[in-house]
């Protein structure tokens, strides 16, 4: 009962199967061997995983990713990793600071779903007093003293002590940049710019140390805050620090070697070829592959079957981009409708077979594909430019199906009657 409970509040505990010492003491058949494994090993949904991932047991497919993060924090640069929604970017930021800690670093996540609520001032107390908890470095930091006037100084003096505590740089890898990114955040003086600019200068201004006593990752949806080079009609703290960088989807290994292994804990065996129609259909998204796999299995569990061939992809596939796809695809590309109304406009475009208009807008300006092809929707070869995630095509092209311009009138005439 207790196990029963701590696997549904805890998706990513091991497999256990439980026995009393009664039950193997007493002569039972092997069917009940047989029904109780596979009621704790087998039944479980591993594919379905919605939450960030704080152990390595189920964490798949990044490990040249987390590491060249950790070189960077080790040789003293700052860093940064932006993606769509539910790409692992939470996954990969507790992951590198694991392996950080485990090699006797330090580095603190700070969630600025928490900062943008707080002025300036208040917000690098918070900061401050994370370290300091984190790294149990006992460093007495008074509230009091973090006043506006005296915020910027106060946070460097206890950063410096927090420093010289624990003796190594520490790496401060910030969640959901945009929450506090100028004209993107909730909080006012956050959103108009006047938050962010005192703010970001204090950071930058350590980081930039010759002793390195920190040094930033960036993480979020939104790379605005890297992008413009002025706000408030001065320099941005943060442009040219740090570069703009994008988590790569899954190629066809890295998607076997996480599919594959939750499959044979589950006791599903999964065909060679299925692997590389997920990477096409998905674009290398694994939360897209594993909710797909999880509709795939729903599907198995309905028969006797427990091997996912090419029929049972097809049918399971269509059906998921029928229905519950495209909840999930909107939910991924929902940051190119929220913060980049023309690039989206663009993607439509290209879902729906305007390809002219979207490559006459690409070719009047280059940085309007930059985040498209950077978040991995799109890829762009000697041909042309097509879509990298098959069901986002598709989900736009269901949503934009009446939207299509330059139609003849043998076109016009059929979209009427359909």
């Amino acid at each position: 009962e207790k196990l029963n409970r701590t696997i549904k509040t805890q998706k990513e505990c091991r497999l256990i199967t439980p026995f009393t010492y009664e039950e193997l003491q007493s002569n039972k058949d092997s069917n009940f061997y047989r029904q109780r494994i596979k009621q704790f090993f087998f039944e479980r949904n591993l594919y379905d995983f919605d939450s960030p991932l704080r152990r390595d047991l189920y964490f798949f497919g990044r490990d040249d990713l987390c590491q060249n993060l950790i070189d960077k924090h080790l040789t003293g640069q700052s860093a940064s990793l932006f993606g769509l929604r539910r790409r692992g970017k939470t996954s990969i930021l507790l992951s590198v600071c694991r392996r950080i800690a485990n090699q006797n670093g330090f580095a603190s996540i700070i969630d600025c779903q928490l900062l943008y609520q707080l002025p300036w001032h208040t917000a690098l107390h918070f900061v401050a007093r994370t370290i300091n908890n984190d790294h149990h470095a006992k460093v007495v930091i008074n509230e009091d003293e973090y006043s506006e006037e005296k915020a910027a100084i106060v946070f460097a003096r206890d950063v410096d002590k927090i420093h010289k505590k624990v003796r190594k740089s520490i790496l401060l890898a910030f969640d959901e940049i945009e929450q506090i990114t100028f004209d993107v955040s909730f909080g006012e003086t956050w959103r108009d710019g006047s938050s962010y600019v005192r703010f970001w200068h204090s950071l930058r201004s350590l980081a930039q140390k010759q002793d390195n006593p920190i040094t930033l990752l960036l993480a979020g949806t939104n790379p605005r805050c890297l992008e413009t080079p002025f706000v408030m009609g001065g320099d941005n703290p943060l442009y040219g620090h740090v570069k703009p960088e994008y988590i790569p989807g899954f190629n066809v290994p890295q998607a076997k070697q996480m599919i594959e292994t939750l499959s044979s804990y589950m006791g599903i065996v999964v065909e060679d070829d299925i692997y590389a129609y997920l990477v096409r259909e998905f674009g290398g998204h694994p939360f897209l592959m594993r909710q797909a796999c999880s509709y795939i299995k729903s599907e198995l569990d309905k028969g006797t079957q427990k091997r996912i061939d090419r029929l049972i992809y097809e049918q399971s596939i269509a059906r998921f981009n029928e229905g519950v796809g495209h909840g999930y695809c909107e939910l991924v590309i929902g940051v190119l409708s929220e913060h980049y109304a023309d690039e989206y406009t663009m993607l439509t475009y290209l879902a729906r077979g305007d390809t002219s208009e979207f490559e006459l807008l690409a070719e009047s300006d280059p940085t309007y594909t930059q985040h498209l092809l950077g978040y991995g929707v799109i890829s762009k070869s000697s041909s042309g430019y097509d879509f990298k995630i098959d069901s986002i095509k598709k989900h736009l092209s269901l949503k934009e199906k009446y939207k299509k311009i330059n139609l003849t009138d043998s076109e016009k005439l059929a979209e009427i009657g359909a």
